[in-house]
């Protein structure tokens, strides 16, 4: 089970944007317990965190999740499961209140196994996926056990290709690049995916207590060709892009205060872009960031839902993000409701499946 580390965010309103859905005073969160019942059409699949999203199509959107319970008896229960590193979901119907959601790992020698395998002692959770013409491009976050702390340690990150995204799950082909010799990709968190149709943005974020964000670009002419080696890093000092070997040794983050997960999305309803993430750390609430473009200037976090499982004992939220290609309402978003408490998490199965916020903005129902 993931989870991310924060900062702790001064909290201010930005003049930036203040209109329409861009005023978080318009934004009114509530729960959404018939999009959550489509995480429960498996009854072998009990639970996971992380829940990125991606369109493969106009039919299907492809889920991705980190740590997650599989079944491994007939009781369904998370006392006879195991707990492999990844799984991914494939949903049918753009509203997730009536879609059809499969879910997708390996078996090996029997048992359940994660879909993308471990190497040696270090597993891979999902970082954020956009398809990108033909193929799909994930970022994957390579991670390691350690005694102290939460558990594990980031190691690094890679870019996985999916060139067949059309096939069956099962038929997938990989195809993984790595950028070399980047020290400031190296050691940054793959965290959220955007593009404008003529880049792909990544945004990465760097290590507790600041958990400063980067902002890198790759052409999508690159990215069709598999091509991760053509990039350019953005320098928030001197508002410039630059390449690998003319930028400086470690460019100016265009904010502070993220989280290791986020999403950056343009909604229906918004002329920016909206970044949706967690603000503080275990019980925490849920907060929108806006820009013009990638390279912002960005707001500060903007609250606009204190989770009511922030309340309950135990309670470990993190990992929320929006899904701009689902319809149902004018923003949906999830989160991960963890708990720090293993026994509890294994005895009582309404945590540790994703949450679903329906989001109304101003006077618009979406009933």
């Amino acid at each position: 089970m993931r989870c991310t580390i924060f900062s702790l965010l001064v909290l201010t309103v930005s003049p930036l944007v203040a209109q329409d859905m861009n005023d978080v005073k318009s934004w009114r969160a509530r729960t959404w317990p018939e999009a959550e019942a489509m995480f429960h059409q498996d009854r072998r699949w009990l639970g996971s965190d992380g829940a990125y999203s991606l369109p493969l199509d106009s039919a299907r959107v492809l889920w991705l999740f980190g740590d997650t319970f599989i079944s491994t008896s007939e009781a369904f229960r998370r006392s006879e499961s195991v707990m492999i590193r990844n799984s991914i979901g494939i949903q049918e119907g753009a509203d997730p209140s009536n879609a059809r959601m499969t879910f997708h790992w390996k078996t090996t020698e029997g048992r359940p196994s994660s879909f993308i395998p471990e190497e040696g002692e270090h597993w891979f959770w999902f970082g954020d996926g956009r398809r990108v013409g033909r193929v799909v491009m994930i970022a994957l976050a390579r991670m390691r056990a350690v005694p102290e702390g939460l558990g594990f340690s980031y190691v690094g990150p890679h870019l996985l290709f999916v060139p067949n995204p059309d096939d069956p799950p099962d038929r997938w082909t990989f195809v993984r690049r790595d950028i070399a010799g980047d020290s400031v990709f190296a050691t940054h968190f793959p965290s959220a995916l955007h593009s404008d149709g003529t880049h792909v943005y990544a945004f990465v974020t760097g290590a507790a207590p600041l958990m400063p964000v980067r902002l890198l670009r790759w052409p999508v002419r690159a990215i069709e060709r598999l091509n991760v080696q053509t990039y350019q890093w953005w320098d928030d000092s001197t508002k410039r892009w630059y390449d690998l070997g003319a930028r400086p040794i470690v460019p100016h983050p265009i904010f502070a205060g993220a989280q290791a997960e986020f999403t950056v999305q343009r909604h229906a309803h918004s002329r920016v872009l909206t970044l949706v993430q967690s603000v503080g750390f275990g019980a925490t609430s849920i907060g929108v960031r806006w820009a013009q473009q990638p390279e912002g200037p960005w707001t500060d976090a903007q609250i606009f839902h204190h989770p009511i499982d922030a309340g309950l004992p135990g309670a470990f939220l993190y990992a929320a993000k929006s899904h701009a290609h689902l319809t149902g309402a004018p923003v949906i978003c999830t989160y991960a409701a963890n708990n720090f408490e293993f026994t509890r998490l294994i005895a009582d199965t309404t945590w540790y499946y994703p949450r679903v916020l329906k989001v109304i903005v101003d006077s618009t129902d979406a009933r």
